[in-house]
C-alpha cells in the first residue's frame, strides 16, 4: 500500500508529462549535458520516427530530428549556451509531451551541486523515497553508484527501477552511471547474464575508451572517473588500469573523484569469496593510483549501508589520506553490519540513504541524507 501511494504521488507531482505509454516507454531523459550540448533520449514499444523541438524560450524555436524510424532514439543537441536554461517537448507518431526543462552546465570552475546513489534499482518505497528528496535539491547532476536495476539487470527492469521513480528527475539532469554486479546481471543462486546488454542500452555514455563500460568526464573544477569493478579488468596492464593511471596523471582538476560499485574499506559481515578477492584487488591495484595522483574522495557501494572512512594512505588513517564512502543505501534491502567497525571506519550506519555533494572551489561538503530528509553525516574536505 505504502509503494502504491508513493507512486501515486510521484505521478501527481511530475511536470513533465509523457505521450500514453504505448508510444513513449522510457523517457525523454538527459544524457551528458555539459556547457553547448546534452542528449536526449527516449525510447518507444515499436520503431518510430521521432524529433526534439527546444529553444531558450520557446520549444517553436529548433528541431532536431532522430535518425530514421527506431526504437531507442538518442539526439544530440549542439551549439547550447552555457549556463543557460532551455525548454524541450519530443514529437513522435503525431503526438507530443509536455514541455520539460533544463539548464546545460557553466564553463568554467563554478560552484556545483551534485548527488551519488547506489543499490537502488529496486522499485522499493525506499527508492521513491530518496527520489522524492532528490528532485527538490538543488542539483546539477546525479551519479549513479553500481546496481541500477535489480535483480538480472535486464531491460523489463527498467521502468519500475529507473524511470518511474526517477524520470521526473531525469528529465532535467543528467545521470552519469556506473555499472554494479547486478546491471551484469550477477546474483547468487542464479547463473550470470554477464553481458550489461540493457544498461548499455538505456544509457548513453561517453563510447572511449571503454566502450560506455568506463568513462571520464569533467564539471566545473573536478574530473570525475566512472570505473567498471565488475566485469572490466582493472590489472596493472590491462586497458582501464592504463586509462585510470592515464587520466588522473593528466587531469589539473583540483577534485578528482572516481566513483565505482565495489567498496574499498566496507564493513562486511560474511562476504562472498568474490567479494573478498575484489576488495584485495581494489586496494593492491588502484588504492597505489588514487594516492598517487591526489585523489582526495572516492564514491562506492555495493554494501546496502552507509559507510565513511578516516582519511586512509597506505592502508592506515592519515590526515593526508583518502576518504572512501560507501554509499549502497539507495533502496535494496539493508545488510547487517559487523558488531566492531573497522579501524579506518569514521562513521557507519544502516540506514536508506543518499549523498549530497556541494563543491565550492577548492573546498566540498559531503552530506549523507536519509529518507526522511535528515542529515545523517556530513564532512568538510579540501583539495
Amino acid at each position: 500500500m505504502e509503494w502504491l501511494l508513493l507512486s501515486v504521488l510521484a505521478l501527481a507531482l511530475a511536470g513533465c508529462d509523457l505521450a500514453p505509454p504505448a508510444t513513449i516507454t522510457g523517457g525523454p531523459y538527459l544524457q551528458q549535458t555539459g556547457p553547448t550540448s546534452t542528449y536526449v533520449v527516449w525510447h518507444t514499444a515499436r520503431p518510430l520516427r521521432g524529433a526534439v523541438h527546444y529553444g531558450r524560450r520557446s520549444t517553436a524555436e529548433h528541431v532536431e530530428r532522430a535518425l530514421g524510424a527506431r526504437t531507442m532514439h538518442a539526439v544530440l543537441l549542439r551549439g547550447l549556451s552555457p549556463g543557460t536554461a532551455y525548454v524541450y517537448r519530443v514529437s513522435v507518431a503525431g503526438e507530443i509531451t509536455q514541455t520539460c526543462r533544463f539548464r546545460t552546465a557553466e564553463a568554467g570552475p563554478q560552484p556545483f551541486t551534485f548527488a551519488a546513489i547506489g543499490d537502488f534499482g529496486s522499485g522499493s518505497p525506499a527508492e521513491l523515497r530518496n527520489a522524492a528528496l532528490l528532485d527538490r535539491e538543488p542539483l546539477d547532476l546525479v551519479l549513479t553508484l553500481g546496481d541500477n536495476v535489480y535483480p538480472l539487470g535486464t531491460a523489463p527492469e527498467y521502468p519500475r527501477a529507473v524511470f518511474h521513480p526517477l524520470g521526473e528527475l531525469m528529465h532535467r539532469l543528467a545521470f552519469w552511471p556506473t555499472l554494479g554486479n547486478h546491471d551484469y546481471g550477477d546474483e547468487e543462486r542464479r547463473p550470470s547474464r554477464g553481458t550489461a546488454a540493457a544498461y548499455l542500452r538505456n544509457f548513453v555514455l561517453p563510447q572511449h575508451p571503454g566502450r560506455e563500460r568506463f568513462y571520464s568526464f569533467r564539471y566545473a573544477n573536478a574530473d570525475f572517473l566512472a570505473i567498471d569493478s565488475e566485469r572490466s579488468s582493472f590489472a596493472p596492464g590491462s586497458r582501464q588500469y592504463r586509462w585510470i593511471d592515464r587520466t588522473l596523471s593528466r587531469s589539473r582538476a583540483c577534485w578528482k573523484i572516481p566513483y565505482f560499485h565495489h567498496p574499498v574499506y566496507p564493513e562486511y559481515v560474511r562476504p562472498p569469496a568474490s567479494d573478498r578477492v575484489r576488495q584485495a584487488e581494489l586496494v593492491r591495484w588502484l588504492v597505489p593510483l588514487f594516492e598517487r595522483h591526489g585523489v582526495k574522495l572516492v564514491l562506492t557501494a555495493h554494501e546496502h549501508n552507509y559507510v565513511r572512512s578516516k582519511p586512509v594512505l597506505s592502508g592506515r588513517p592519515d590526515s593526508r589520506g583518502i576518504v572512501y564512502v560507501v554509499a549502497g543505501g539507495g533502496g535494496a534491502a539493508l545488510d547487517p553490519l559487523p558488531a566492531n567497525a573497522s579501524r579506518v571506519t569514521a562513521v557507519r550506519g544502516r540506514f536508506f540513504h543518499h549523498l549530497l555533494v556541494s563543491v565550492n572551489g577548492r573546498r566540498a561538503r559531503v552530506e549523507a541524507i536519509d529518507t526522511s530528509g535528515r542529515v545523517r553525516d556530513q564532512l568538510r574536505l579540501a583539495c
